[in-house]
């Protein structure tokens, strides 16, 4: 099966009527709407289908607005294939609904915590007067030393958003982008002004920062169970608790996405979906040649994924003729997983001995939910005496839940309890 990569828009895709037509095909689109307006006391689907383009683009609007698509958009997905993805990712806003797909944030904590950061974003931008602009076809290295040669004193100027290999868009005060963009002018580079109602992502949205910092730390974050790129890095969050400040930090430091699909390339994922409103990280993707990127939102796009990948009742069959189970799923995650454990004689009672009787389970072949939670809690001893990290025990677990199916045997399986 290709490794799967989850990427999710932020402010900038949304366009009126957006989610209108999933609504009224999915179950689980309308019910995650329906959701979003219950937790936030506005009717998120008027905000999407009927309001006009002005309201719509207003950050207070958008951002509740495209994370609600984002996480309605990988519900449905996650409903039809139930496939745990390699990686997931979102640029700038996005990067909430990608918190909610790899389980550190509820939708309803995202959404009230998202409700707060666009609040203060807005008001930010209000008090700072700053722009944007897009270049297009510049040398980072000339962007960034153009930007750092403009800045001086309340002149402001700063790389926002490392898009693509051709495409940076820059942040910073009224003066600081007129003075970049009659630089790029005079050397014939092209870029254009962005409609936007503040300098995001650069030193004018620090107060906004600041006041974030105590908000975000009244929500509680947990392990993600698939790994998460991180906006400001470009790779990977470590763990749960640097996840809040680098947060924080994505309000004034650019969106390192680029480097973002560097990575994804680099480990050898060549799928990825696009689950939010539009197909912007499509379009932005092209560069990456060896990443196939589809969008959820176009029709066209769900029924290639449909050729791709097998759905829950494909895979299930697939299974079956394979005599793929919960214990060989098992025995391979245990037998793949580094040992940190040089106490010989802890190791054959904690690894060796466990494994023993999970090969001997699957020799058995009778498969039932005693006999499955058994494996479970003996692979969790394997993982334990090995020293495996709890998040990686956390993707683990996941891993084999998702491939073997097992809230379909076990419906009250919960990854989190057995991990602890």
């Amino acid at each position: 099966m290709r490794k799967l990569a989850l990427l999710f828009p932020g402010q900038g895709a949304q366009y009126i009527g957006m989610g209108r037509e999933l609504v009224n095909l999915y179950p689980v689109v309308n019910n995650t709407f329906d959701e979003a307006s219950e937790v936030l006391g506005r009717n998120i689907a008027a905000l999407c289908f009927e309001s006009s383009p002005e309201e719509l683009t207003q950050t207070e609007n958008a951002q509740i607005a495209i994370l609600t698509m984002n996480v309605a958009l990988f519900r449905q997905f996650e409903s039809d294939y139930g496939i745990m993805p390699s990686a997931v990712a979102g640029h700038s806003l996005g990067e909430y609904a990608a918190l909610v797909a790899s389980r550190v944030l509820s939708f309803p904590d995202a959404l009230k915590l998202v409700e707060q950061r666009a609040r203060l974003m807005a008001e930010a931008a209000a008090n700072s007067q700053g722009t944007m602009l897009a270049v297009i076809g510049a040398d980072k290295g000339l962007v960034t030393q153009s930007c750092e040669q403009i800045s001086s004193g309340d002149v402001i100027v700063t790389p926002a958003n490392f898009n693509a290999g051709d495409q940076i868009i820059v942040s910073g005060s009224v003066d600081g982008i007129e003075a970049i963009q009659a630089r790029f002018n005079e050397l014939n580079i092209k870029n254009q002004r962005l409609r936007v109602s503040g300098a995001f992502h650069s030193p004018l949205m620090k107060a906004a920062a600041d006041q974030f910092a105590r908000e975000i730390e009244k929500y509680p974050f947990g392990e993600p169970v698939c790994p998460v790129i991180s906006n400001v890095t470009g790779l990977p969050y470590k763990e749960a608790a640097e996840i809040k400040q680098l947060l924080v930090d994505q309000l004034v430091s650019p969106v390192c996405w680029k480097q973002t699909m560097d990575y994804i390339q680099d480990a050898c994922i060549s799928l990825a979906l696009e689950l939010g409103p539009g197909a912007v990280l499509k379009k932005l993707a092209k560069h990456h040649y060896a990443v196939e990127t589809l969008s959820y939102d176009l029709k066209v796009d769900r029924e290639l994924l449909g050729t791709l990948m097998m759905n829950r009742t494909e895979r299930s069959q697939f299974n079956q003729e394979q005599h793929i189970n919960v214990f060989n799923k098992c025995m391979a995650v245990a037998v793949s997983t580094r040992n940190t454990n040089d106490d010989l004689q802890a190791y054959e009672k904690g690894a060796v001995q466990p494994y023993n009787t999970l090969k001997a389970l699957n020799e058995a072949g009778d498969v039932s939910i005693d006999t499955a939670r058994q494996a479970l809690d003996l692979l969790k001893i394997i993982l334990d005496t090995k020293g495996v990290s709890h998040q990686e025990q956390l993707q683990r677990f996941n891993q084999v839940a998702d491939e073997v199916q097992l809230k379909t045997l076990i419906s009250d399986f919960s990854v989190t309890e057995l991990v602890g």
